[in-house]
């Protein structure tokens, strides 16, 4: 998918399954730097959705918010597309899974013209993603790059700026 372009669904239970999209949109990726490693994340998450009700109702909207955003996807509503990736940044924030350099470059990236912009991966630093109109990707670049890593892509082509 990656090197010939488009987009994926995975999950443990189906593995991958190719998914379509109805628009064609810009996504941002930036790393904000130093995250601890992914498995004490992982386990801090695993243990708050067993053990705290809070976490358990933060992760059932996250899943609702995933699978809401590929609805979007689909049917290429690229602004309901944006809610769910806004509101299930608001979760991670609450499960403690964001970071200060990350709000402060998904901030960066919604000044700068991006839709919505979220952490992926395990959080706790690391990288972030924001979902851009088609045309608008490389104004948002350029704010988030100042000596970070960070590129833009358009899913649907492949296209990788350099």
């Amino acid at each position: 998918v990656a090197a010939r372009g488009g987009l994926g669904r995975f999950s443990r239970a189906d593995g991958f399954e190719p998914w379509p999209a109805g628009a064609p949109f810009e996504l941002v990726v930036v790393d904000t730097g130093p995250r601890p490693p992914t498995a004490e994340l992982v386990a801090e998450v695993q243990r708050r959705r067993g053990v705290e009700a809070a976490g358990r109702r933060a992760y059932a909207a996250l899943e609702r918010c995933a699978e809401a955003g590929l609805e979007a996807v689909r049917t290429g509503d690229l602004r309901h597309l944006a809610d769910c990736m806004n509101e299930a940044q608001a979760h991670l924030r609450a499960l403690g899974l964001s970071t200060p350099a990350l709000e402060a470059a998904a901030e960066e990236a919604r000044a700068a013209g991006a839709l919505s912009a979220k952490l992926t991966g395990a959080g706790g630093g690391g990288c972030l993603i924001a979902l851009c109109e088609p045309g608008t990707g490389a104004a948002v670049e350029k704010a988030l790059a100042h000596g970070r890593w960070c590129h833009r892509f358009s899913p649907l082509s492949g296209a990788v700026s350099s």
